[in-house]
């Protein structure tokens, strides 16, 4: 796709494009390799007056201009995908297969300016910007050019399970487990220090586990990083990257390690890295190496530690300071130097030079225990401090020793030089450490879960028990910029104030903690920080960070996933079931409270008759339904004035009712049925109104006192039971019912289906059959293998059958957890999105000629190796050209 010159003038946005170029927004590579480095040039702006900021949103970036530039000026914007884009001058920029000739005047709407505040928003629609992926842009007007900026237009994530959708209105709704909406960032995020929001292009860190465990800046407001990752932004660099200010992975610097990477220390322009490894650029390294900083070149030093019998060695912890490097973490011995085989035991902490490796011979003294372990090293004063599994008569979690080039160097501090004592309480194990101007903060699963040391003359070694803020749950790592704490760990309150795993406090005259505003949020436990300038850089064993609160069900736009952010329903427990009329959308599932609403397990919010723009439905509940006196799994509406509801109740208000109920919705508020009355015996898991037909499916074997294989279907008008219909499953559930085209199709956990109306013989038929509408078994069979299909889309001009689930083979043929099956042949097509977890629910759109989407929600975090959590909106085009793209 091509990019696009953006022009801004008093009359307004016009969007130039340069016609020619390989398609809009398409990955550029630079053409003109300058310095001859194969990687491109990254770019380099004429110096200018222009200084160009980037903030990403939510499927849209604002661009903001300093004040010497005016967005009322003949400006004109840039952007590309590829950092290492020849931007050029009068839009004669290098990307790709080369410029345009011809520049064409186009009135574009994802375009909007603020003259007040001086900026620029571009949005992420359909000939916008790329969504979820990171963007770079310049800014040139009058002959200059401003400086690169780089922002993402992001689209947000859930955090818990999606199990319900329906569409209507053009917005896609969404019910689950979830409770907060996130960024999708991988283990890893830069933020700002300021309000806590991602910057710069937010590389998404992926692979293996993900997770980022040590982080450390470059001084240059780029970050190195270390985990148990993959890939940066989509490219190959495990275990250990460099990204600059921007969020770019420095390609160029690119160590090749075997395993990953738990602490880095950086010293000048060598870079010290410990973790689980055993190979550096293949060769041997004892899971320490260094490298340079500029380069990436693998330095000679070759410090060498070794596990005890039976165990391989892990480094948690470095510090490099004065000619030395502190290494701390699950080692049994050490080597005078890697070459030679003068070794000793040397339990969890030591000291090597920073030129060869060589062991410190000074620092050695009282040794930890064979048992301890090193988790954190810190330096203050006279004292080597280190935090971990730390156990003795006089101390838990954490230590002291006195520092090279001490006159008793390596020597255990005992209470008398630490009058604060080393007994941290708790749990007994510390995981971080940090040294303020005022402070040695301890931070773990211990006592108040951070302890603060007073490092005053008049005060050494004592603790502050007045500095501290309450945390509910273990802090893992701690950091400071100026009079500003950072911690992250496994929390969920701070204070008593809502913080997901980070906050952030301010300390005043009186060296007191006040928990600050700032909360960024992460989506698991944080294990890394470090600041640098106006930034914070959040790692660990999280997939999204950043977003907001979104309690169980939201409302997205249908084209562009763009969360709705004025309509904020507050369900107090998990949805599982939706539907939706002209007029209502229902919802079922665990929930009692709609905020101070009392809805037990049903509830149906009404249209807004006043919106003209966002969703149709207002996010305060209706009136309220006759109570189930148990969970709703299934909703199914009749078009006009019925909804028919099933679950795991047997009771509605004080009226018995066996799992399926219908409501009348005509008149002066829902109202139970009293001539539907099926008394099924167990859960109904699925249902489906087709033609004066209501089918359900679950786990029942009775209906109306008949015998029934776990599917059922009910003749709406009569308010009775299709008895003459003799379907049924032999085992499992039916957890997914289409009807189409006189054909009937269970999807579920079964492995078997009943051959006549008797169940006296069964076919094998795994996951999936279909029957005409007389009830007799048709003979097609995909040939599923797996746990259950979920749910079934019917798109009936391609006779194609949409198919979500558990299982991961189809005909044959690998397919994870999504296939499309011809509705006829049960032919499987070439179609095949991968999705790495459950799929449950799924809705099929493609009105007014849009293209045709398959909405899926579930338990996934990826699909087809994109990062996608729990839900999704894939091109459906298994018809035509077998087209599986991901577009959100």
């Amino acid at each position: 796709m091509t990019p696009k010159i953006l022009s801004a003038s008093p009359r307004g946005f016009r969007l130039l494009l340069l016609a020619g170029l390989a398609g809009i927004l398409m990955a550029c590579g630079d053409s003109d390799d300058d310095d001859d480095n194969g990687n491109g040039d990254t770019p380099t702006a004429t110096p200018s007056s222009i200084q160009l900021e980037a903030r990403s949103g939510q499927r849209e970036v604002v661009l903001s201009l300093d004040e010497n530039t005016s967005v009322n000026d003949s400006l004109e914007i840039l952007w590309s995908q590829d950092p290492d884009c020849d931007w050029g001058a009068n839009h004669q920029f290098q990307c790709g297969e080369g410029s345009g000739s011809a520049v064409l005047s186009v009135e574009e709407d994802f375009v909007d300016i603020d003259e007040e505040a001086n900026e620029v928003t571009i949005r992420a629609d359909e000939d916008g910007l790329t969504p979820d992926r990171p963007h770079f842009f310049v800014v040139q007007h009058g002959g200059e050019q401003s400086n690169r900026a780089a922002a993402r237009p992001y689209v947000l994530r859930f955090d818990g399970n999606i199990y319900a959708t329906v569409e209507q209105g053009g917005y896609l709704y969404a019910g689950g487990a979830f409770t907060q909406l996130r960024v999708q960032t991988g283990g890893g995020v830069a933020v700002t220090a300021r309000d806590g929001e991602p910057v710069g292009g937010i590389p998404q860190i992926t692979g293996f586990s993900a997770a980022v465990y040590a982080v450390e800046p470059d001084g240059d407001g780029g970050w190195f990083i270390g985990g148990d990752f993959e890939r940066v932004a989509g490219i190959q660099q495990p275990f250990v990257a460099h990204v600059d200010a921007d969020g770019v992975l420095s390609e160029d610097w690119s160590p090749r390690l075997d395993g990953p990477v738990r602490a880095l220390s950086r010293k000048g322009d060598t870079l010290y890295i410990g973790g689980d490894f055993s190979e550096a650029e293949g060769e041997q390294r004892y899971q320490l190496a260094a490298y340079s900083t500029g380069q990436g070149e693998l330095r000679d030093w070759k410090a060498r530690v070794e596990g005890s019998e039976g165990s391989t060695a892990r480094i948690n912890a470095l510090e490099s300071v004065d000619g030395a490097v502190y290494v701390g973490g699950e080692f049994s011995r050490i080597w005078q130097h890697p070459d030679e085989d003068n070794d000793e035991a040397r339990p969890h902490l030591a000291a090597f030079d920073d030129e060869v490796g060589r062991w410190r011979d000074g620092f050695r003294g009282q040794t930890l225990s064979s048992n301890d372990v090193v988790h954190a090293i810190a330096l203050s004063g006279p004292n080597v401090f280190v935090a971990g599994e730390i156990e003795s008569e006089d101390a838990a979690g954490l230590a002291a020793f006195r520092a090279l080039g001490e006159s008793n160097s390596g020597e255990r501090v005992g209470e008398e030089g630490w009058p604060g004592g080393f007994d941290l309480d708790g749990a007994g194990t510390a995981y971080d450490l940090e040294v303020t101007d005022s402070h040695l903060l301890v931070a773990g699963d211990i006592d108040g879960y951070v302890t603060a040391y007073d490092l005053s003359d008049d005060a050494y070694g004592e603790r502050d028990e007045d500095w501290l803020p309450a945390f509910s749950g273990p802090v893992r790592a701690i950091s400071h910029d100026g009079d500003t704490v950072y911690a992250g760990g496994s929390f969920s309150d701070v204070d008593e104030q809502s913080r997901s795993n980070v906050a952030a406090f301010s300390r005043d005259a009186d060296d007191k903690a006040t928990l600050r505003e700032w909360n960024p949020g992460a989506g698991g436990e944080v294990l890394a920080l470090a600041a640098q300038g106006d930034e914070v850089y959040i790692g660990g064993d999280f997939r999204q960070a950043s977003g907001f609160r979104r309690e169980h069900l939201v409302a997205m736009e249908r084209d562009t996933g763009r969360v709705a952010l004025d309509w904020t329903p507050r369900v107090d427990n998990t949805v599982l079931a939706l539907e939706a009329s002209e007029d209502r959308l229902f919802a079922g599932g665990r929930f009692e409270n709609i905020g101070e609403y009392k809805r037990r397990y049903l509830v149906a919010f009404p249209s807004d008759d006043q919106g003209e723009d966002g969703p149709g439905f207002v996010p305060e509940p209706g009136d309220a339904f006759p109570a189930p006196n148990h969970f709703v799994y299934a909703l199914a509406h009749d078009g006009n004035e019925t909804l028919f509801a099933g679950g795991g109740f047997w009771q509605v208000d004080d009226e018995e009712r066996g799992r399926l109920a219908a409501f009348n919705l005509n008149g002066g508020g829902p109202s139970l049925e009293g001539s539907f009355n099926p008394q099924l015996n167990s859960t109904v898991d699925s249902l489906a109104y087709v033609d004066d037909k209501l089918y359900a499916g679950g786990t029942f074997t009775q209906a109306d006192n008949e015998d029934v294989g776990r599917v059922a279907s009910f003749n709406v008008s009569s308010r009775s039971l299709d008895d003459s219909w003799g379907v049924g499953v032999g085992d499992g559930a039916v957890n997914a019912i289409s009807v189409a085209d006189d054909r009937v199709y269970l999807g579920g956990s079964f492995d078997t289906v009943w051959k006549s109306d008797s169940g006296d013989e069964l076919v094998i038929r795994p996951l999936l059959a279909s029957w005409d509408h007389k009830g007799e078994l048709q003979k097609w069979d995909p040939q599923l293998e797996g746990g259950a299909v979920r749910t079934i889309q019917h798109a009936g001009d391609d006779d194609v059958l949409y198919l979500g689930g558990q299982f991961d083979r189809v005909a044959g043929r690998p397919r994870g957890n999504l296939a499309a099956v011809r509705s006829g042949s049960a032919q499987l097509e070439g179609w095949e999105p991968s999705a790495n977890s459950e799929v449950y629910t799924s809705v099929l759109s493609g009105a007014d000629g849009a293209t045709p989407l398959l909405f899926v929600g579930g338990a996934f975090s990826e699909i087809s190796d994109a990062l996608r959590s729990r839900l999704a909106a894939i091109r459906a085009d298994a018809g035509e050209g077998d087209r599986a793209e991901t577009k959100w």
